[in-house]
């Protein structure tokens, strides 16, 4: 992130930080969401910080564009009477706002099981040799919105943890360059073939707080058992 800030404040870019599934992570003791200009967080029910439907904040340090966010939530209105700019009905409900109050002083101790379980998984199937890991960053404290790895068989295995209960899931199987939306741009199978081989091999793990320790096993025992 601080070398594209560099370039952004080089050509007079503004950065807009997307930290949308990484409440609670950080980068060399850095909150993400506070690199750029601004950030952005999600509060969807499948967020590690949830307000019991579709909500989200964006922060920022310059007043200006708080200004201009702040007015643009609220129908493009500086003040009761006096509109500034089209704008949107974006604000949440006092309910939400009063669910995520309740909720986020408990982000910290849900995000550190979710960081536990995620570790578990990395130290009990490690041995594993058709599954590949994402780099941990002793930099980096990652919150694992999602546990995501490449497997072999993906489809197999998914579909042999999905008949023994375990929800796993696939994020994503189409690559967005092969998707219906981004047909006009002409590209094609193969043109990007790193990101198509991960999207055959990606698959996502049970990883929230609530995990029970019988749960957890069952997880690992059933993936070992498929590739033994």
């Amino acid at each position: 992130m601080n070398e594209i800030v560099d370039i952004a404040r080089k050509h007079g870019l503004k950065v807009i930080e997307d930290a949308a599934q990484a409440i609670g992570a950080n980068y060399r003791g850095r909150h993400v969401g506070n690199f750029g200009d601004t950030g952005g967080f999600s509060f969807h029910p499948l967020k590690n910080l949830n307000v019991w439907g579709d909500a989200g904040m964006i922060i920022t340090n310059n007043p200006d564009i708080s200004v201009s966010l702040c007015e643009l939530r609220n129908q493009g209105l500086k003040d009761r009477d006096t509109w500034t700019r089209y704008g949107h009905n974006l604000r949440i409900s006092s309910l939400q706002a009063l669910v995520g109050k309740h909720l986020i002083k408990d982000t910290s101790d849900l995000t550190e099981r979710r960081i536990a379980n995620a570790l578990n998984y990395d130290k009990e199937l490690r041995d594993i040799e058709e599954i590949t890991f994402p780099q941990r960053m002793i930099e980096l404290r990652e919150v694992f919105h999602t546990y995501v790895i490449q497997a072999e068989r993906r489809d197999e295995l998914n579909k042999y943890l999905n008949e023994k209960g375990i929800e796993s899931k696939i994020h994503y199987p189409v690559p967005l360059h092969l998707q219906p939306a981004t047909k006009y741009l002409g590209y094609k199978k193969g043109d990007f073939p790193q990101t198509e081989m991960q999207a055959e091999r990606i698959i996502s793990l049970p990883v929230h707080p609530y995990l029970k320790e019988r749960e957890k096993k069952k997880v690992i025992e059933t993936i070992k058992e498929f590739y033994r």
